[in-house]
């Protein structure tokens, strides 16, 4: 828009090498809150039965955290 803005300054006879525009942010609407999400005994089980495949890692530590998890 920038350029749009010169050259019709420029058409009318302004000299203009640039412009600087300033917007105000508005406040942003309040965040939602989500539900925590629950995790089904099924889905329990299959991540323990993953965890318990995996070698030791980061990954079977989180997975064996996210499955003891009270839900």
């Amino acid at each position: 828009m920038t350029g749009e803005l010169i050259s019709l300054f420029k058409a009318g006879g302004c000299e203009v090498t640039g412009i600087q525009i300033r917007v105000q942010v508005r406040n942003l609407p309040h965040a939602i809150k989500s539900t925590p999400r629950k995790m089904s005994k099924a889905s329990q089980s299959a991540v323990e039965e993953l965890a318990v495949k995996l070698p030791d890692s980061p990954l079977k530590a989180t997975l064996q955290r996210l499955a003891k998890r009270k839900l």
